[in-house]
């Protein structure tokens, strides 16, 4: 990324190959940030089944203008009965709760190399893949 909070990465870019490739695990609340986004499911899976290859398209429409330059990934639990699949808050583990996240847990952070300028209604895609 460009410019985060006002430094410039520059040199850490130099150094560091392929450093947007990779998923940082961070306490987003650190950073200064807003989201250009609404949530959403980008991969859901149930562990009482087998686990294979997973690649799914999706996308996200911006809700308001600004510089796009870091995708966030986290993980949501449900905890409650799965045949009587109710969601309510009390039913899930989530570090995002009343549109912030939360201090105490880390979310991935996957970095672009420039950051994109982006308008209400702008339409980003995206695919979650699971493989390796």
């Amino acid at each position: 990324m460009e410019d985060v909070n006002g430094f410039r990465h520059s040199a850490f870019n130099t150094a560091v190959r392929d450093w947007n490739h990779s998923l940082y695990p961070f306490p987003l609340f650190m950073y200064k940030y807003k989201c250009l986004s609404d949530p959403y499911s980008a991969l859901t899976l149930d562990y009482r089944q087998p686990l294979y290859s997973i690649s799914l398209p999706s996308s996200t429409t911006i809700k308001q203008k600004g510089t796009f330059n870091c995708t966030v990934i986290w993980t949501e639990y449900y905890i409650g009965d799965i045949d009587a699949f109710e969601d309510k808050d009390f039913n899930w583990i989530t570090p995002y709760q009343n549109g912030r996240f939360v201090p105490y847990q880390k979310q991935l952070l996957l970095f672009r190399e420039r950051g994109r300028e982006v308008n209400e209604g702008d339409v980003i895609s995206a695919k979650a893949s699971l493989d390796e």
